[in-house]
């Protein structure tokens, strides 16, 4: 169904093991691990699938950290990053505290007005704390939040819109 996340799931594979089959016993655990490791990263490609290239001109800014990496960021507990691709800006999620994100978006030379896209990856505070005062100065942006937000906050989201 469009929209909704798909859930994967293992069939068949719990239950006993038929009489004669192979028993899987916890020594084999840590082989089986090494194997799938030095695999699955192959299987996409085994597949016919291109194999995933990173973008050089991608640029992520971290913004809210409790660990400042520039001079003059203020930190708190929490976390946000801009994903620059040369076409498109998205802040992705906004920290505890809009007044330090805003002051460190400003500090890096990050206009707010320049982000095209806000992405919240959960609904904790720390991620999404900044969002209030980040929409004060960017009230159009479009904000993306996983269905599993409560009503409540996608209720006052859409009634800030612009």
């Amino acid at each position: 169904m469009p929209g909704k996340p798909r859930r994967f799931c293992a069939k068949g594979l719990a239950g006993p093991v038929p009489s004669g089959g192979a028993r899987l016993t916890w020594k084999a655990l840590p082989w089986l691990a090494l194997l799938a490791l030095l695999l699955i990263p192959a299987l996409p490609v085994a597949l016919g699938a291109e194999p995933a290239r990173f973008d050089a001109a991608a640029r992520i800014t971290v913004v809210y950290d409790n660990v400042p990496h520039a001079p003059g960021l203020r930190t708190a507990w929490g976390f946000a990053a801009v994903v620059d691709t040369g076409e498109e800006r998205v802040l992705f999620d906004t920290g505890g505290d809009g007044e330090r994100l805003v002051h460190n978006l400003d500090r890096l030379g990050i206009a707010p007005a320049s982000i095209d896209a806000v992405m919240l990856s959960h609904i904790h505070g720390d991620h999404t704390g900044g969002l209030d005062a980040f929409l004060d100065r960017n009230p159009s942006v479009t904000v993306y939040v996983p269905e599993s937000f409560g009503a409540a906050f996608q209720s006052n989201l859409r009634r800030r819109g612009p």
